[in-house]
Parts: structure tokens; C-alpha cells; sequence
């Protein structure tokens, strides 16, 4: 699913999807795709639960925290 996104630009960053709040048959789905839960908005009329999915290049932690990135 994200794959499609992510082969089409290469340089996306993240895909958010937005659930209900309480579609929990939605949230279980996004997760099973790769998506994960960062918070939920509530917009007034709705709540929506926040997905997101980023490509390991985004995620990637560099251990080295000594180090300036660029140095």
C-alpha cells in the first residue's frame, strides 16, 4: 500500500491515515499495513486516531550521538 507511494517518490517522507477514533476494525487494518498510531485530534464534530508510515530512511536512528551529523 505505502510502497506504491513511496516507489513513485522516493523522497516522500511520511503517509498519514486518519481513522475514527473508534473504528477499531480501521486502526487494526492500518496497523497491519505498516502504519502506526501517533495521537488523536479531535476536529469538534469528529475524533480521528492518526497514522503514520515513513520509510526506514526517515526512522533510522544514528547511534554515534557524539557525532554532528555533516561533520
Amino acid at each position: 500500500m505505502t510502497a506504491a507511494v513511496t516507489e513513485q517518490d522516493p523522497r516522500c517522507r511520511r503517509i498519514i491515515f486518519a481513522a475514527g477514533s473508534g473504528d477499531l476494525a480501521r486502526m487494526r487494518a492500518a496497523e497491519a499495513v505498516g502504519f502506526r498510531y501517533v495521537l488523536d485530534v479531535d476536529l469538534g464534530r469528529e475524533e480521528l486516531s492518526l497514522f503514520v508510515a515513513e520509510p526506514a530512511w526517515v526512522t533510522h536512528t544514528d547511534m554515534d550521538l557524539d557525532r554532528v551529523p555533516g561533520s
